[in-house]
């Protein structure tokens, strides 16, 4: 048996060449320097004798411009080049970075823009490329600017150029909203997930309905506002990953897609959210009933305020505790269908039995929201309901003829140690077309103009109480007003055009999502939705995908560190709209 040798592999590195050109070299040098044969080297090299000549008539001809001077490179070995490799595409992405710049966009907007279009290019590379084009650094601008600047990009179209495409693949790209994942383990935990894919929702073509649901609600959690030029969420690589694709639909799939839904899917859907959220106790019982105008926005609208626009009179009910909805309506058109509204939700309730019934919880509305005959039958079913008694000229009279000694001092404790004294009367009443006994709470509190007066059929609830709910109700559709506004209802975009009513579905859903978000993040629980966006979600960072997880790099922010504390509880959870992935939160190295 032959004894090998340390040696051997080098040995047959150069007697058995594996690559072509090693092989060709091998020859060409055997024919020029040693002499040999067509039909020697043909044998040694295993090529043909008409190969062999093939492979000399194209060395000659590659070596033939000024005996390879260095104008041409070498046929067969390459000078390794010096310093940093060359900006990837450099004349497309030289071009676009240069486009972007002129639209006022940073360094992390553009390095998304080209992520976005699988465009490879460190932010270095950014700032040298705008250094030798002569640009100035950016002053420093809000986020309201840094929107304006993104969605204002010239190259937003080109971000469907290439197919959406479902689930995940290996990458590593930057997105300007990397705290958008902070929803996902939300979304998991109280199994929202689920809840759609069980939900009457359509999917459309490759995209589940999950995804598809997921990408509407980027745009509401996302801040996404009218003025956004159109498809600009596409150029971020990051909102698609939260719905589970490379990007998110175009607008004209949007479009086809909210074109499907109807009102019968959103009510199935607000039943199974009612439940799942009563299953975990989140709902105290009570509710609270209010109107709300929702401005249609069509192609043709205008710019608003330029123009005055339509709305459609809506019905969103909330916890007053919590803040989470749990109903919305727009099919109120009429006057009857306002003052049904009431029996369609207290069917709608009696349908989803939860963790507390109907009977055991409270309705709270103003004066106008039904009839004196609603609140009969509401009296005979055995539900407690905290409303005003409409103001009339009967009314006045009959708070006038009231003795000024019946008139007692009370004193409310308000939040923050700010006490407020109120002059109270209390005593009992009928009203047309409601056969109960009712509780009359008359509350002035300047002393001046027409008091208020609360009118109940719980006899039990203590004075301060009540007065209490009445006052923070007022003080909640206040802040319904502001939250609504900030998921854009209806106003996403001027070419989007959803249906109203899936439109409040999805802003209800949304609303909930950043509810949960402010209670698991220590220190946030009464921060609003914009409050929460500005600290947690609108943050940049760096996101990997690989061997089954998502590891997502945030950027550096004061409330950061409460959003990885509660990340860190969600470490063993796994999404099925990302292949099964668990996600990663940590902190990057720049702020």
């Amino acid at each position: 048996m032959e004894n090998k040798q340390p040696t051997d592999h080098i040995r047959d590195y150069f007697l058995y060449p594996k690559l072509a050109l090693h092989k060709q070299y091998l020859a060409m040098r055997d024919f020029f320097l040693d002499g040999k044969s067509a039909e020697e080297i043909s044998k040694a090299h295993g090529y043909s004798v008409s190969s062999v000549y093939s492979l000399v008539r194209d060395f000659k001809i590659k070596m033939s411009s000024d005996g390879n001077s260095g104008e041409e490179p070498d046929p067969f070995f390459k000078d390794p080049s010096r310093g940093r490799p060359r900006l990837q595409q450099e004349a497309g992405s030289r071009e676009i970075i240069v486009e972007c710049r002129k639209k006022n966009m940073g360094v992390p907007e553009i390095k998304s823009t080209l992520d976005a279009m699988d465009i490879k290019v460190s932010e270095k590379q950014i700032t040298k490329v705008l250094r030798e084009e002569g640009f100035a650094r950016l002053p420093r601008r809000d986020g309201e600017e840094r929107k304006a600047a993104a969605s204002s990009a010239p190259v937003a179209s080109m971000a469907q150029e290439n197919p959406i495409s479902i689930g995940l693949e290996d990458d590593r790209f930057s997105t300007q909203i990397a705290g958008l994942m902070l929803f996902a383990p939300i979304i998991k935990e109280y199994g929202i997930d689920a809840l759609i894919q069980n939900s009457p929702y359509p999917g459309m073509g490759q995209i589940s309905n999950v995804s598809a649901i997921l990408s509407f609600l980027a745009l509401k959690l996302g801040g996404i506002a009218h003025f956004a030029a159109d498809d600009s969420w596409c150029m971020d690589k990051g909102m698609g990953l939260f719905a589970g694709l490379n990007a998110l639909p175009a607008t004209a799939w949007l479009n086809t897609y909210a074109s499907q839904i109807d009102r019968d899917m959103n009510i199935e859907f607000l039943k199974a959210l009612k439940n799942a959220l009563n299953f975990e106790g989140m709902f105290t019982g009570i509710v609270s009933l209010c109107y709300t105008a929702v401005p249609y926005w069509s192609n043709n609208a205008g710019s608003w305020p330029a123009r005055s626009l339509s709305s459609v009179n809506s019905l969103y009910v909330y916890d007053p505790t919590s803040g989470l909805g749990c109903y919305a309506d727009t099919t109120v058109k009429s006057r009857n269908s306002k003052v049904d509204a009431l029996c369609e939700f207290i069917e709608f309730c009696s349908a989803t039995p939860g963790h507390h019934s109907i009977q055991s919880g409270c309705f709270e509305f103003n004066g106008r929201f039904t009839t004196y005959s609603n609140l009969d039958k509401m009296d005979k079913q055995g539900l407690t309901f905290i409303t005003l008694q409409r103001k009339s000229k009967m009314l006045r009279e009959k708070i006038a003829r009231v003795p000024e000694f019946s008139w007692k001092p009370f004193t409310l404790h308000m939040a923050g140690g700010q006490d407020k004294v109120l002059s109270v009367y209390e005593n009992e009443t009928t009203l047309k077309g409601c056969d109960a006994v009712l509780r009359q709470v008359a509350v002035t509190w300047d002393g001046k103009g027409m008091p208020d007066v609360i009118v109940t059929n719980n006899f039990e609830m203590d004075l301060s109480e009540l007065i209490k709910r009445y006052s923070e109700k007022w003080l909640n559709e206040s802040e319904l007003g502001e939250q609504l506004d900030f998921f854009h209802l209806n106003r996403i975009n001027s070419e989007l055009s959803i249906d109203v009513d899936f439109d409040l579905t999805m802003t209800m859903l949304a609303n909930n999502l950043y509810r949960l978000l402010a209670m698991k993040t220590v220190g946030n629980s009464n921060d609003s939705a914009k409050a929460l966006f500005g600290k947690l979600i609108d943050n940049a960072g760096e996101i990997s995908i690989g061997n089954n997880q998502v590891e997502v790099k945030m950027r550096r922010k004061k409330a950061l560190p409460y959003a990885l504390d509660y990340a860190q509880t969600t470490t063993g959870l796994t999404y099925p709209w990302l292949n099964g992935s668990s996600l990663v939160f940590s902190p990057s190295n720049t702020t």
